[in-house]
């Protein structure tokens, strides 16, 4: 009798030990992440434009763990649209980071978790890291950020007495275009601080309005063929009234019917 007791005593301690929670053993690591990939997972306009990027970090084996090694990860985030090419940046900034497993809460059986040690992406400090270049050129008559500049007043000191003359209706360039344009490349190559040289064309009465822009254009072109930056040209057409004091339109003068250069920006000189 007193051996069944003990009998007893032994299955209930048995059954005791079995119902308690499984515990297992999780292996800690500690070392380097290679960042792998950079994907854009998500591209939405709502609630606010946004991105989110995905990157992908292999853990690198290292001595301390030599028969361990965890998974690969994917850290997601989120930025403004604008911010997307100054948070891929950031990510490609840091290809090699510390990383390691974070351990299982309350024991459980799962897999290790793996953090990398990167800093939050602050928007506003990529930001000004990678401030837009300046505005040069022509582009200057329409920024926003050369304003005060051109509010300022500009004085040119270059006058371009080169003209072209064309056919009636027509945008053909005429026999001396080549050579008109090369003086004119000759003279932007010799005086950098012309920023913007204005192309104008111009239409006699009874030409086509829209031909002005064209012929404008079209020498525009040519100088490009003689090495002139385009960011330095700005084409301009001018038409002509259409009638005169009567209901009769006036005769168009062939002496209108031209493209002609006009200095628009030219920096000063230094004192």
């Amino acid at each position: 009798m007193r051996a069944a007791g003990c009998l007893f005593v032994a299955f209930a301690s048995w059954a005791c030990a079995s119902s308690s929670p499984a515990r297992c053993q999780v292996e800690s690591w500690e070392g380097e992440c290679q960042l792998a990939s950079i994907t854009k997972v998500e591209d939405a306009e709502f609630p606010t434009p946004h991105v989110v990027l995905e990157a992908v970090y292999r853990p690198v084996p290292n001595d301390r763990h030599p028969g361990y090694t965890p998974g690969a990860l994917a850290k997601k985030t989120w930025a403004k649209a604008q911010h997307e090419l100054p948070l891929y940046d950031y990510l490609e900034a840091h290809p090699r980071v510390a990383c390691r497993t974070e351990t299982p809460t309350a024991g459980a059986c799962v897999a290790p978790s793996v953090t990398v040690a990167l800093a939050d992406f602050d928007a506003e400090a990529a930001t000004r890291t990678a401030a837009a270049p300046p505005v040069t050129g022509c582009a200057q008559i329409e920024a926003t950020s050369t304003q005060d500049k051109l509010q300022g007043g500009q004085t040119t000191q270059t006058f371009v007495s080169q003209r072209l003359q064309f056919a009636v209706n027509s945008a053909e360039l005429p026999p001396d275009a080549q050579s008109v344009t090369a003086e004119v490349a000759q003279l932007l190559k010799s005086k950098p601080s012309i920023e913007c040289l204005g192309v104008v064309g111009q239409i006699s009465m009874g030409e086509p309005p829209a031909l002005a822009e064209t012929r404008a254009k079209a020498v525009r072109d040519l100088l490009g063929t003689h090495g002139v930056d385009s960011t330095r040209l700005l084409t301009v057409g001018v038409t002509a009234k259409v009638f005169g004091n009567g209901s009769r339109p006036e005769d168009g003068d062939p002496a209108d019917r031209k493209v002609g250069f006009s200095v628009l920006l030219e920096a000063s000189p230094k004192p």
